[in-house]
């Protein structure tokens, strides 16, 4: 990234707050350089005393910043793009979308801007960088969304019909891991184990040899019968 640009985070929820908390502590950007913004500004006052401008005018935060993350619900996405639209420069800013289920077309129609528009599905392992982020898109911001991404885990280029099965596995895998983990002990329950019930045994002591009332240990012996082949007579000592 040859000159770092300044960042907007709208709508900022858990992921929002995720890709802030990521891209601060992968030192790509200074909390400073990103702005977030939601209605309920006063849910991210934590987030502005660590040094990030928050607010909840996205006009505001547009004419501020180069790099846009929409990151709203996608019920609210089409308010936000009407919102948006009179303040998007198309040689200045770039549109990078997290929000699931709006095509890229859906987005470049209603923002009615020449504005270079990706897709990513990130999880919130970004705050750790340990994202797995799918990126698509069919304009030039496609390098420096990766660069982005990659700063808070892997990325992986698909083509937007996959964006479906990529937001199943990579969003929702977080999820299904401890869903993935409780199966077995559902599984247990149905065959009748419990916690009281022990699913084991202690190894028992082995069994003294036999003994003699002589006292000497009994060892039995192989009976002729079972040495000597059918029709054949025992050896004699």
């Amino acid at each position: 990234m040859s000159e770092r640009p300044k960042v907007s985070i709208l709508g900022v929820g858990n992921l929002g707050r995720a890709l802030a908390t990521g891209w601060v502590r992968a030192q790509l950007f200074t909390a400073a350089e990103i702005t977030l913004t939601r209605r309920d500004s006063a849910k991210l006052e934590d987030l502005a005393q660590s040094g990030h401008p928050v607010g909840s005018d996205n006009t505001t935060a547009v004419s501020a910043s180069d790099v846009l993350v929409l990151a709203v619900q996608p019920q609210q996405l089409q308010a936000l793009l009407e919102e948006i639209r009179p303040g998007l420069d198309g040689g200045r800013h770039r549109v990078i979308s997290v929000v699931s289920g709006v095509s890229i077309r859906q987005i470049r129609d209603a923002l009615g801007a020449n504005v270079p528009v990706v897709r990513a599905m990130p999880n919130t392992a970004v705050s750790i960088g340990e994202s797995m982020t799918c990126l698509c898109s069919d304009g030039a911001a496609l390098a420096e969304a990766t660069e982005l991404f990659e700063a808070v885990g892997r990325t992986l280029v698909i083509e937007e019909q996959m964006m479906v099965p990529a937001t199943a596995l990579c969003a929702c895998g977080v999820a299904f891991f401890p869903g993935a983990c409780v199966q077995p002990h559902r599984g247990a329950s149905r065959l009748a184990f419990t916690r009281r019930r022990r699913c084991y045994s202690r190894p028992r002591p082995p069994k003294a040899p036999p003994r003699s009332p002589s006292g000497r240990i009994h060892t039995p012996r192989a009976k002729s019968t079972g040495l000597r082949r059918r029709g054949a007579a025992p050896s004699q000592a």
